[in-house]
């Protein structure tokens, strides 16, 4: 068995408008949002300030998403 681990990181102004465009409309416009809202989970206002933080941090050329990976071969 071998483990390791890796990371993505998008930084560029097109990762980020593509990242955030995308999470932006997913908390608002989507099932999970639906979802959210229905189970108490957050309330509209509530994915609305999510979204606009998205936006925002898509906007900033310092915004960074890194998102780490824990990863196991395992051969038989």
């Amino acid at each position: 068995m071998t483990s390791s681990a890796s990371v993505w990181c998008f930084s560029s102004d097109a990762e980020r408008a593509w990242w955030g465009g995308a999470w932006a409309e997913r908390a608002t416009r989507s099932s999970f949002a639906e979802q959210a809202v229905s189970s108490g989970a957050a309330t509209a206002v509530e994915l609305d300030e999510i979204a606009a933080a998205w936006l925002a941090w898509s906007d900033d050329p310092a915004g960074t998403l890194l998102l780490p990976h824990g990863e196991v071969l395992a051969r038989a």
